[in-house]
Formats: structure tokens, sequence, C-alpha cells
């Protein structure tokens, strides 16, 4: 089914699709970077400077973290925000080949398309933009340049730092197989714990004698006990689970 547009609406869609193989170009460049989190340097800059030459006005660094930033536009009316992710995964390096190939055994890629994400961020800013300066309209836009998604790091701190206040409404997507409007909502509550260990002396190695419990041990015993508890609950609270982060070299902790 065909859906009809008309005035301001056709004026961004048409301002989008003009600009289609420009979108295509960005997204293949963060795709061929492929940054981890917190390490998006050369997406972050490239993204940024891609606002700055739209007329934005960008703070970059924010939050104490190098490859977050905040982009903004517009002097009165309400405020539109906008998110832009752009880490890749550690694990899933990819060529552009619809088949496994990766550029770097267990480098870093995109299991979910955040080189799209962050780019399709952007441009629905300028599109925005373009149509409230064709309308004569009166809106801020303010787009936000969040890293490290998969570690669940860059929003976090920026709202801590006021980022997300003041704004109207903030729109957000996530590449999929249809364009729909999702109508269930899954759990997105993120809680940070940290523990300490005290031992009575310091692990010994593997050829010593005695060995002790190690914070490595407690943290597999949460993992399966999260996962056992999973059973119970509803169904759409069954989300996978994962550690964003650990030392893979056992000689940097007790084992």
């Amino acid at each position: 089914m065909m859906t009809c547009f008309s005035g301001l609406r056709r004026t961004t869609l048409d301002w989008l699709r003009e600009h289609q193989r420009e979108m295509f170009m960005h997204s293949d460049k963060i795709f061929e970077w492929a940054e981890p989190g917190l390490r998006e340097y050369k997406s972050s800059k490239h993204l940024a400077d891609l606002l700055e030459e739209n007329d934005f006005e960008v703070e970059r660094g924010v939050s104490g973290m190098p490859t977050a930033f905040i982009g903004n536009w517009g002097d009165e009316g309400p405020v539109i925000g906008f998110f832009a992710e752009y880490d890749a995964t550690p694990g899933h390096s990819q060529k552009p080949v619809p088949y496994e190939d990766p550029v770097v055994q267990y480098g870093p890629g995109f299991t979910d398309a955040h080189n799209m994400l962050g780019v399709a961020g952007i441009y629905a800013a300028l599109a925005l933009k373009h149509t409230i300066v064709k309308g004569g309209l009166d809106a801020k836009i303010r787009l936000l340049g969040t890293p490290a998604e998969k570690l669940c790091v860059g929003k976090p701190y920026m709202a801590r730092d006021g980022y997300f206040d003041g704004m109207d409404c903030l729109l957000a997507w996530h590449p999929g197989g249809p364009t729909t409007v999702l109508g269930d909502v899954w759990p997105r509550t993120y809680k940070s714990m940290s523990f300490a260990f005290k031992v009575k002396k310091a692990a010994e190695g593997q050829s010593g004698a005695v060995t002790y419990p190690g914070a490595l041990d407690a943290a597999v015993l949460m993992y399966n006990n999260v996962n056992t508890m999973k059973e119970h609950m509803p169904a759409l609270m069954r989300r996978g689970g994962s550690i964003n982060e650990f030392m893979m070299s056992g000689g940097q902790c007790t084992v």
C-alpha cells in the first residue's frame, strides 16, 4: 500500500532521497573503520565534522569521553533531539559480503548496523533542519553523539551531565527488517554494581600448591545464576545477557 505524503512531510522525504547516496557513502566509511566502544575516533570525528559543515554548533569530547559529541542548531522553538551511535562490536569483523569473511580474525565489526544508525540519525537531523528553514518554522535541533552503546556507557554519563535536559522530544531508531514503530516495550533498566574481593594473600600461580577464589569465579557464578532465573521471568524479559568488559589474560587477575 502506497502512503501519500504532502506539504512539509514531502519536503523532508524529497530531501532524504536527494541525499541517499551520501548516506550510503558515510555508512560504508564507518563500516570500514569498525571502531569499538570508546575508541570510535575516526567515526565520531567524521560525524561531528558533518554536522559542522551543515551549520551545527558542535561540542566534542563531552562528559569526559573523547568520542562523545553534541550538535545544536536553531535559536528558538521546541527542542527536537536525535541519537547517533557508531560503535562496533568486538569479535564480529566482517567484509562487505553476504557470507562470513572477517577482515581481522576476532576484530570488531557491526552485528546490528550501528554504522547505519549514526549516519541516519545525523541525516534525520539535517532533513529536519532543511524542512524548518523551507517552511519558515521555529524549532531547535540537538544531535547527541553517544559512544559505546554496547557497553551501556555513553548515554548514562551524558544524561548525568544534563545533555538530555530541556528537550521536547527525542527521536531514536534502530536498523531492522521492516520499517515500523514497535508496539511492544522491552525492559531497559540498567543497574551498575562494583564488587571488591579480598583474600589474606595473593593467589598462587598455576604451578603453586594453593589457589584462592577470585573475581572471575564470582562473575561466572553470577552470570550462570541470572540465566537460571530467566526461566522464571515473562518471555519479553528473557533478554540475552552479556559481559561487556573482561581481562582475556589470566595473569592480570586471580584465576
